[in-house]
């Protein structure tokens, strides 16, 4: 589903700067939609006004008469039918989140001009379990919780290659810098879905060349800096290193500190 994501050539240099969306009518709200859209082929004010006499909602093509449902209907029978109450209608049903499309139609019923609507609601499918397989790069608790973390618990299929670009921007940030995650959809005979993530994670780089802008950076600190040729490139570890610097500079009394780390590519040696 989602295409391979490239990172950065595998060998990096680091620089560490320190310094200061059939019926005569249809109405139809969708995923990607955010108002109602209506059918260009039919005129809805041939409608408007006529007497509503019969009312249905369904879920996946079966009736229903819950009253959580039947409760966010705004056109009752013995109303006369507006277009924005239908519309309304379908935003009510939208918004709770429990649908991916939601679809109102509008027929003649009985013999004096009265209409029929007929609210057809598609329920949203989640994602049940998530799996990751293959070249994994980091342990699958940490995969899972980046996933957790950004999407819940329950993403929603159509998010499936976000997640999978989160994935490996992560994977790069932590040295997996060639990484590439793609995504299937895997549902079993009960209707589960799993969300399946095959990882590419590659080999891990290392950092080629460290250079250090220190703008009269006090010895001590600039030894407690950990960030040496030849180590496994990693965004967080060397982030957190930094972070230290600016505290400790702070503490000092160099109140406008500042230790940012810029990477750049440099050769194609990965780490071993």
């Amino acid at each position: 589903m989602s295409q391979p994501t490239r990172g950065w050539g595998a060998r990096l240099r680091w620089r560490v700067a320190i310094g200061s969306l059939i019926a005569a009518l249809s109405i139809a709200v969708g995923a990607a939609a955010q108002q109602p859209v209506v059918d260009a082929r039919t005129d809805p004010a041939a409608w408007a006004g006529r007497t509503v006499l019969e009312v249905a909602v369904t879920i996946a093509g079966q009736p229903t008469a819950e009253p959580r449902w039947v409760s966010l209907v705004e056109t009752p029978p013995g109303s006369q039918l507006s277009m924005l109450d239908v519309r309304t209608t379908l935003l009510h049903f939208f918004n709770t989140g429990m649908f991916e499309a939601v679809d109102a139609a509008v027929a003649p019923a009985g013999n004096a001009g009265g209409v029929r609507v007929t609210y057809r609601l598609t329920p949203a499918h989640t994602v049940s379990a998530l799996a990751f397989r293959g070249d994994l790069g980091l342990d699958t608790g940490e995969l899972r919780r980046i996933v957790l973390d950004r999407f819940g618990a329950q993403p929603a299929p159509s998010r499936a290659d976000a997640a999978a670009e989160v994935l490996a921007a992560q994977l790069a940030a932590r040295g997996f810098v060639q990484a590439r995650v793609t995504t299937a959809l895997e549902t079993d005979p009960r209707g589960r879905t799993t969300l399946r993530f095959d990882v590419a994670a590659g080999r891990r780089a290392r950092i080629g060349k460290v250079s250090i802008t220190d703008g009269g950076l006090p010895p001590r600190v600039r030894r407690d800096l950990d960030i040496t040729t030849g180590a496994i490139s990693d965004e967080p570890d060397i982030e957190r290193q930094l972070d230290a610097v600016r505290t400790r500079l702070r503490r000092d009394g160099h109140y406008e500190a500042t230790a940012i780390a810029r990477p750049s590519p440099a050769g194609t040696s990965p780490a071993g």
